[in-house]
């Protein structure tokens, strides 16, 4: 039996707790809350909580773990660990019934990205078969489809909330509103688009219809949100630039997609996100996976057609075609 640790190794396990104790503050800064998250979670006494806190106790490597997984925590990236392992962490929203939590972990995702604001640098890429997570969050009718969409699949099953129903909380409002206003200052925003990406839409916007959870006067309120979108993104692509005077460009797809990406560079930061269940994000920070990723966006910009800032025949048809689509829509 080993009785004793190296100081190596008691030096290692003090800064992991540390970095939770700090992580979890930050997350849950309420002391009564966060005890009685604690206390819950890891199924012991709220004075053994305490000790912990306090740094008397260190907390056991199950425990981290516990706290790690239940709390989305990425060790490697707060800790700043040089890693030859993947990592991988999932970010699964609760939008029904969103905990302070589900709150945290959105609001320092928009932290990580304030590192690109106003960087000439800094870059956000989507390759995607449905609409990107800025034209999703950035009209309210959209918005509340896709968590229609969401609740439906991972909600209740037992209650199927109607679309007149389907709202976001003011507090998921102010971050979403967060986030379109850092990722507008990324020193270049392009979207390679799936030319089929609005009739998925439009296909899941007709099951919902069939199903009785949106009547006909919702699915006009989503398709003006969907026309209005169209002609803002005409107006962005006919510059090249955002209203925010940053690189916008917008890229049509020969090539059908079966998974949506995002490639974001902050500063130092490099990551890869996975679009999943509706509006949830997995995020991948290994850099030789990136690296892979990274050339398949390149490639795939090579086989699509660059509509901002010219090609403008091309330009013209495309919008007047995804114009016709929405307009001629019946479920």
């Amino acid at each position: 039996m080993i009785k004793e640790r190296s100081e190596t190794n008691t030096m290692e396990s003090e800064t992991v707790c540390e970095t939770v104790i700090r992580i979890l503050r930050k997350k849950i800064p309420e002391r009564g809350k966060l005890i009685c998250f604690l206390s819950n979670l890891l199924h012991i006494e709220k004075e053994a909580v305490y000790r912990r806190l306090r740094y008397s106790v260190p907390f056991t490597f199950q425990e981290i773990s516990t706290i790690v997984k239940e709390m989305n925590i990425s060790l490697d990236h707060h800790l700043e660990i040089a890693s030859t392992k993947k990592t991988f962490q999932i970010s699964l929203f609760d939008y029904k019934s969103p905990s302070d939590i589900d709150y945290a972990i959105l609001s320092d995702f928009v932290e990580l990205l304030k590192a690109g604001a106003d960087d000439p640098n800094s870059e956000y890429g989507y390759v995607s078969n449905v609409l990107p997570l800025s034209l999703t969050i950035a009209y309210p009718y959209i918005l509340r489809f896709y968590l229609l969409k969401w609740m439906y699949q991972f909600g209740d099953p037992e209650v199927a909330l109607p679309f007149s129903h389907v709202y976001p909380t003011p507090q998921l409002t102010t971050i979403v509103n967060s986030f379109l206003e850092v990722t507008a200052l990324f020193g270049y925003f392009y979207y390679i688009w799936d030319e089929l990406t609005l009739v998925y839409l439009l296909n899941d916007i007709s099951y919902f219809s069939r199903i009785r959870l949106i009547a006909p006067q919702e699915i006009e309120l989503i398709k003006s949100d969907i026309l209005q979108m169209l002609d803002d993104l005409e107006k962005t692509a006919i510059s090249g630039m955002s209203p925010k005077g940053k690189r916008h460009h917008l890229y049509i797809s020969n090539l059908n997609f079966e998974s949506n990406y995002t490639r974001i560079i902050t500063g130092e930061n490099k990551f890869i996100q996975i679009r999943s269940f509706a509006v949830n994000n997995v995020i991948l920070r290994d850099e030789q996976y990136f690296e892979k990723m990274s050339q398949w966006f390149f490639s795939l910009k090579k086989s699509s057609i660059l509509i901002s800032g010219s090609g403008e025949m091309q330009r013209i048809h495309f919008f007047d075609h995804q114009r016709n689509r929405v307009v001629n829509f019946v479920p």
